[in-house]
């Protein structure tokens, strides 16, 4: 909240209560138009002047609570007044500058200021019938136009006793005043009428006698004259006529000294790149701008290139991966003013940072920018994150409905807790992660913005062209990637950073209102290409049926999932740039209706078995921790190497015989590595289910067994899907033999016998 010291001063009077009325307010620097304006309603007095010191002098502006007007002489007074008395300044003389009438002087010579003003010329119309109705009369001595009409009458006291219409008057689209020649001291004498401002009738007005005086001077032939205007407040004005200028004296006194409180509309953009500016551009207008970045240079740079366009920008630090530098930016964007909008943008790149790092300005920063700022929002405030097409490549069963609320509802700083989360170590997967989690969020915090009045988007983005995209572009390890992106978009290109802003900008505006808790893809059809080349492509489902002894260790589902997402994830991200088939891995226990929670030798075995080593995956060292159970370790080598004494120890290994099922499997992993025309979108489903065996349930083991004869499992080679029967230990079997000293699964042929098997 800004505190602005204003004034108000009785211009053309010796004491207070006479003369003209005027709001002064001295700024440090200029104000949108929008709230000059919102402070004159305030004052509602007939004008408001505002002025900021400048080299030359003072720029000085007049407001009425319609808007702003090219002169006003008593406001110019009541200014000069408050500059000579309130501010001390030291010279007889004051240099205004101004937007419509050039170059304004006001001298002081004791009590008396006198104003340097232009000279207007008016013609002689014909009298209108409708401007004389509106003041009561059929007829007048004289009618004249310039800035506004000059309606000269017989008299004085004809003018002291007019009672105009002053709605009436409004059609007329000018002011009207009205004159005569004065009786005793005075020369001449007047009356202002304003129609459909706060004051009808203006008091005392300096500016209409620069009308005024030429025309007296030239009818009385002199070039000194002393003029009143006969309100019902009413004030004296010494007036001297010098070709192209004329001088207004008058005295003014103080009524009264106060600080105003100006709550203007603030828009706080975090990050500084193109996508930022475009948007601030759009939405920033007549509002104050609080650009922040980590990088002081480049939110400095935004701002001279933002100010050179004319917006009003300040700059602040700060660094998303902390709550207390994103709680001190709030603080100060409320110092500013109300905040109405907030722009996120700032984030890392998966070809700029670590897993970690990412998730923790991405995930972690989004969701506090979302938090804090949603305490402040003002009414009619709204949002935009900048999210990412990537996020949509995930698919739509890689969070469960828990894991979703848990991106969705945690405190920020339990998100980067959650043993999923802490275990991601692929900068990819925590980027769509993150990404995922903002559009997430953006749906569970609308509810609380809109308490407020408020609304909140996200925009998820696809390749949009800056300085980041175009070294992605062109770097060695993702460039092809994105190239091949760009050449599948139905758009048959990428973004620009004004398309984002349009979008920003519609949001943000009227015709966005209706809009909140939205997550808007924009990515020039990309992700819709994959998602309808997908049924195009040939899928393998593979369910494993698993017998779990009792007590042997069982991992967490999300465990599990986190595991066979990554492998998903980047099996998906060759097959974009058209090398390798996605494989989907599913771990599901259908007697309990929930994900399967199985160990990490079986899990990386089973995996082992369906994953070739072209998606890249690094190798999974399997071996027993400390508390009996089974831990994983990166390194590179082989696809998966899992310890076979660690598996023996927990899982009493026995290798059993080949059957008819693990000729289907070996034909589905043919599919996926070897099958002519192969190439693209493969969905792979594994799905693991848990069957509980407890010791002496015979009967249940009989029935299971009984199942399985009676309704055998085929595999039909049209729909490309195979089904098996797996105990734990067969799993175990085929994933050391997928991966037993050998690179990479070769293409597997079944014989007739085997297909109809």
């Amino acid at each position: 909240m800004q505190a602005i010291d204003f004034y108000m001063v009785d211009a053309f009077a010796d004491t207070t209560f006479g003369g003209n009325a005027a709001a002064v307010c001295p700024l440090s620097e200029w104000l949108p138009d929008e709230v000059l304006l919102k402070m004159s309603q305030q004052h509602n007095q007939s004008e408001t002047a505002f002025f900021v010191t400048t080299d030359e002098g003072f720029e000085l502006r007049w407001f009425t609570t319609q808007g702003e007007i090219n002169l006003c002489g008593h406001a110019t007074l009541a200014a000069s007044h408050v500059i000579f008395e309130h501010l001390d300044h030291p010279e007889a003389v004051i240099h205004f500058s101004t937007r419509f009438v050039g170059p304004l002087t006001v001298t002081r010579s004791g009590e008396w200021l006198t104003l340097d003003f232009p000279a207007w010329e008016t013609q002689p119309i014909a009298p209108l019938p409708e401007l004389l109705a509106t003041l009561g009369i059929s007829e007048c001595k004289e009618m004249r136009v310039g800035r506004d009409y000059i309606v000269v009458l017989e008299s004085q006291a004809q003018v002291e006793a007019i009672q105009p219409d002053i709605n009436a008057m409004i059609p007329l689209e000018k002011m009207v005043c009205i004159t005569a020649a004065g009786e005793g001291e005075y020369d001449f004498v007047s009356r202002f009428f304003c129609p459909g401002e706060a004051v009808p009738e203006d008091p005392v007005t300096g500016s209409t006698h620069s009308m005024l005086i030429p025309y007296w001077a030239d009818k009385l032939n002199k070039t000194h004259l002393l003029a009143r205007q006969v309100s019902y407040r009413g004030g004296d004005l010494r007036c001297q006529y010098k070709g192209d200028r004329v001088l207004i004296g008058g005295k003014a006194v103080t009524y009264l000294e106060k600080k105003m409180p100006v709550s203007h509309e603030v828009i706080v953009v975090i990050g500084s790149g193109s996508i930022a500016q475009a948007i601030a551009r759009r939405v920033g207008i007549g509002k104050h701008i609080l650009l922040a970045d980590i990088t002081p240079e480049n939110s400095e740079a935004a701002q001279q290139t933002l100010q050179q366009a004319g917006f009003r920008v300040s700059t602040a630090g700060v660094d998303v991966r902390s709550r207390e530098s994103i709680q001190k930016l709030v603080g100060l964007a409320c110092d500013l003013g109300e905040v109405k909008g907030v722009i996120h943008t700032a984030g890392l790149s998966p070809s700029q940072a670590a897993a970690q790092d990412i998730l923790r300005v991405d995930l972690f920063g989004t969701a506090v920018v979302f938090q804090t700022f949603g305490q402040v929002i003002g009414a009619g405030g709204s949002g935009v994150v900048i999210g990412s097409q990537s996020s949509h490549r995930l698919d739509v069963d890689a969070l469960t409905q828990a894991e979703a609320d848990e991106l969705a509802t945690l405190p920020p700083e339990q998100l980067l807790e959650l043993p999923r989360v802490k275990a991601i170590d692929d900068s990819l997967y925590a980027y769509q992660l993150s990404k995922r989690g903002n559009a997430l969020r953006v749906m569970a915090e609308a509810v609380k913005w809109g308490r407020r009045g408020a609304r909140i988007n996200c925009i998820s983005a696809g390749i949009v062209y800056t300085p980041l995209a175009y070294d992605e572009l062109h770097s060695a390890e993702r460039g092809e990637f994105y190239r091949n992106m760009l050449a599948k978009s139905p758009a048959g290109r990428g973004g620009t950073p004004n398309e984002i802003g349009a979008l920003a900008e519609f949001l943000f505006g009227p015709n966005g209102a209706y809009i909140s808790g939205s997550d808007i893809l924009i990515d020039g059809g990309v992700t819709a290409a994959y998602n309808v080349s997908a049924p195009q492509q040939p899928g393998v489902q593979i369910a494993f049926i698993v017998r779990q002894r009792p007590g042997a260790y069982l991992m967490a589902a999300r465990h599990t999932l986190q595991h066979t997402a990554r492998h998903q994830r980047q099996a998906s991200a060759r097959n974009h740039a058209g090398e390798h088939p996605v494989i989907r891995l599913h771990f599901m226990d259908f007697t309990r209706h929930r994900p399967a929670v199985v160990e990490p030798a079986f899990k990386m075995a089973a995996v082992g078995a369906v994953c070739p080593e072209s998606v890249n995956t690094r190798a999974v060292n399997v071996r027993p921790a400390v508390n009996g159970g089974m831990v994983g370790r990166r390194d590179n080598g082989h696809l998966f190497t899992v310890h076979r004494h660690a598996f023996q120890r927990r899982m009493q290994h026995r290798p059993v015989n080949k059957g008819s099922g693990e000729a289907a499997f070996e034909h589905a992993v043919n599919l996926v590595t070897g099958r002519p025309g192969g190439k693209g979108k493969v969905d792979f489903g594994i799905t693991l289910v848990k069957v509980r065996q407890q010791a002496g349930n015979a009967h249940r083991r009989r029935t299971f067994q009984r199942s399985q004869r009676q309704r055998p499992l085929r595999f039909i080679p049209g729909h490309h899907h195979a089904r098996l029967i797996y105990q734990r230990q067969d799993a175990f079997t085929v994933g050391q033999e997928a991966v037993a000293g050998r690179g990479e699964l070769q293409p597997l042929v079944l014989t007739n016998e085997q297909r109809h098997a």
